[in-house]
C-alpha cells in the first residue's frame, strides 16, 4: 500500500485546499452541501452491502466487518436531514448536482465490473477528508449556523478519527497485488476529483463566486 499512502498525501493535499476554501459560513452554501452529502450518504450501507455480497469466500473476514460496518452506517444520513432542519431547510428544496450523481453512481461500476475492492478508494476520499479538514469545517460551520446545524460534521470529524488509519490497515493485512492496488488508487483519484467539483458547484450553483482548488 506505499503506492497508495503517497497518493493519499498528494490527492488530500488538493481536496483540503478545496475544503478550506469552501465558505461554511455562507447559510446557502452550506445547506447545499448537506443535500449533497445526504444524497450521497444515504447509498452508504447499499454500497457496503454489494462490496461485501461481491466479494468471494477467500475474502470472508472483510466481508463480514462489510456486514458489521452496515449495521454501524445505518440512519446517519438522517442527521443530515436535521442539520438542515436546524438550517430552516428540507430536502427537497435541495437539488442534486451532477457532480454528486457522477461521485457516487460511479461506485456501482468500480464495486460490480472492477473489483470490489476499488470501493476502498471512495471510503478512504471520504474517510481522509474527515481525518484531514472535518473538525475545521465543524468549527466553521458550528461557529456560524450554530452546533444543532453540524452534527453530521461534528460525528464524522470528531468520533471517526481513527478510520483512516483502519482502513490502509485492513488493506495491508490482505497484501493485495499491484493490479488490485492500482484500482482502488485509480477510483480514489476519480473520487477525490468528484469530490472537489462538487463542492465548487455546490458553491457556485449559489452565485458564490469562488476559485477552488483545481
Amino acid at each position: 500500500m506505499k503506492n497508495f499512502r503517497r497518493s493519499y498525501d498528494a490527492e488530500m493535499s488538493g481536496l483540503k485546499k478545496a475544503g478550506s476554501v469552501f465558505p461554511w459560513e455562507n447559510p446557502e452554501a452550506y445547506k447545499m452541501w448537506l443535500g449533497q452529502t445526504y444524497y450521497f450518504a444515504r447509498m452508504t450501507t447499499r454500497f457496503l452491502a454489494l462490496t461485501g455480497a461481491h466479494l468471494d469466500l477467500s475474502y470472508d473476514q472483510l466481508h463480514q466487518r462489510f456486514m458489521d460496518h452496515v449495521r454501524e452506517e445505518r440512519g446517519h444520513e438522517r442527521i443530515l436531514l436535521q442539520d438542515l432542519k436546524a438550517m430552516g431547510a428540507e430536502i427537497h428544496e435541495i437539488p442534486e448536482l451532477a457532480s454528486t450523481a457522477g461521485f457516487y453512481q460511479s461506485q456501482f461500476y468500480w464495486i460490480q465490473h472492477r473489483h470490489p475492492l476499488s470501493f476502498f478508494g471512495y471510503i478512504i476520499t471520504l474517510e481522509g477528508l474527515a481525518l484531514e479538514y472535518g473538525t475545521e469545517a465543524c468549527r466553521r460551520a458550528a461557529s456560524a449556523h450554530g452546533p444543532k446545524a453540524a452534527n453530521f460534521l461534528k460525528v464524522h470529524a470528531e468520533e471517526d478519527k481513527d478510520h483512516t488509519e483502519k482502513a490502509f490497515q485492513q488493506l495491508e493485512s490482505l497484501h493485495l497485488d499491484s493490479k488490485i492496488e492500482g484500482l482502488i488508487i485509480e477510483n480514489f483519484k476519480l473520487s477525490t476529483q468528484l469530490y472537489k467539483l462538487m463542492l465548487k458547484e455546490a458553491a457556485e450553483g449559489n452565485e458564490i463566486k469562488l476559485k477552488l482548488a483545481a
